[in-house]
């Protein structure tokens, strides 16, 4: 495969950590045509999109995310070999984090580095099982809490509840719970509609048709494009219901089995670590407060 020039990882990085071709210019020195012109060089040597627009921002896709975390750890990899000084200068810290949470968490990163400017901290996309060490620090997962030879500290609890486009719901009114027996359903293996049907007082079953969607990233992209309604995770659709791109058409929730949790080597205990987590925390909190 011919090898993308520097310029043109620098520029995708930019335009990722900016979501704006324009702002990624400005930090580079380009112009917003010459950071176009290179995001398409990239995705032409893939033969995948890396960004798709929305509103006034230009977000990565579920490739783009993956492949985002991969050209930061390479680039500050570069970075270390070139400016030594540097590199000895900060602690490098690796975090293991799930595509599906990257784009929530990736726009936050600026306010941890500037609260601590003493450390690197790298992001390592991954939805493997936990498997700390080998240059991976800590991890933050979703799931049970319990993964082999770890220390796991819950970070937050989650809710449930339904989502769709504003679009989908003019479309398809629903007056009362039970009208969504009537819209196309889109699935989760590990969330059950028919849960958050007998919270709301409505005998149904678990649906048995309808699109399903192991990668909860891609179950909301499906309910933001209109595709039906979807029942989500709080943290998961925070962001879009604040900027208008998903609604609630009710507020029933229920309590989610699973949650977010911050994992670590077992009994391993380093301060760094500790106000990653720490901030972390914060993050999670300051989200279910909105």
């Amino acid at each position: 495969m011919h090898m993308p020039s520097l310029q043109t990882l620098r520029a995708f990085d930019a335009a990722g950590r900016h979501q704006s071709y324009s702002k990624a210019g400005r930090e580079l020195g380009l112009t917003h045509s010459a950071i176009s012109h290179r995001i398409r060089e990239l995705e032409a040597l893939l033969g995948t999109r890396l960004f798709e627009r929305k509103g006034n921002r230009m977000m990565p896709t579920a490739e783009g995310i993956r492949l985002l975390g991969q050209v930061r750890n390479a680039l500050g990899l570069l970075e270390s070999i070139f400016s030594p000084s540097n590199a000895q200068a900060k602690r490098r810290l690796t975090i293991s984090v799930f595509p599906a949470l990257s784009s929530w968490l990736v726009p936050r990163l600026g306010s941890f580095r500037a609260l601590h400017p003493e450390l690197d901290l790298r992001l390592d996309l991954s939805s493997r099982p936990v498997e700390l060490g080998e240059g991976i620090d800590a991890a933050v997962r979703y799931g049970m809490g319990s993964w082999t030879n770890t220390d796991a500290s819950p970070l937050a609890k989650e809710i449930l509840f339904p989502v769709c486009s504003p679009k989908y719901l003019a479309e398809h009114p629903v007056n009362r719970p039970g009208d969504l027996l009537n819209c196309n359903l889109l699935r989760h293996p590990w969330h059950s509609w028919a849960a958050w049907f007998e919270a709301a007082g409505v005998s149904a079953g678990e649906p048995l048709s309808g699109p399903e969607y192991a990668d909860s990233s891609l179950l909301i992209e499906a309910a933001e494009a209109g595709e039906g309604v979807a029942l989500a995770r709080e943290l998961g659709v925070a962001d879009r219901l604040h900027e208008g791109k998903l609604v609630r058409p009710f507020d029933i929730t229920i309590p989610d089995q699973r949650a977010y949790y911050f994992v670590r080597p077992k009994g391993a205990r380093v301060a760094e670590v500790d106000e990653i987590e720490s901030w972390l925390a914060n993050e999670f909190h300051s989200v279910q407060q909105v």
